[in-house]
């Protein structure tokens, strides 16, 4: 059961447009997501992504810097 070679580059890819779909999210859908009460799930989903990127390193770090004051947070 060996990852094909690719692997690494369509994970990158993967967890790179998931980080800026919420990217989006946070910015022009979060009024909605907060009165829909869905802001803890985002915040999780976020905090996934970003501990994923920390511990493998996948996204360069430019494409991250946008939610940077989120992740210091």
């Amino acid at each position: 059961n060996e990852f094909p070679s690719s692997f690494e580059s369509i994970v990158r890819k993967i967890l790179r447009l998931l980080y800026h779909v919420v990217a989006h999210i946070y910015h022009c859908h979060f009024r909605e997501v907060a009165l829909l009460g869905l802001h803890a799930h985002l915040n999780c989903v976020f905090a996934h992504l970003t501990l994923l990127n920390q511990r493998f390193n996948l996204i360069d770090p430019k494409e991250t810097e946008i939610l940077g004051d989120l992740e210091a947070a």
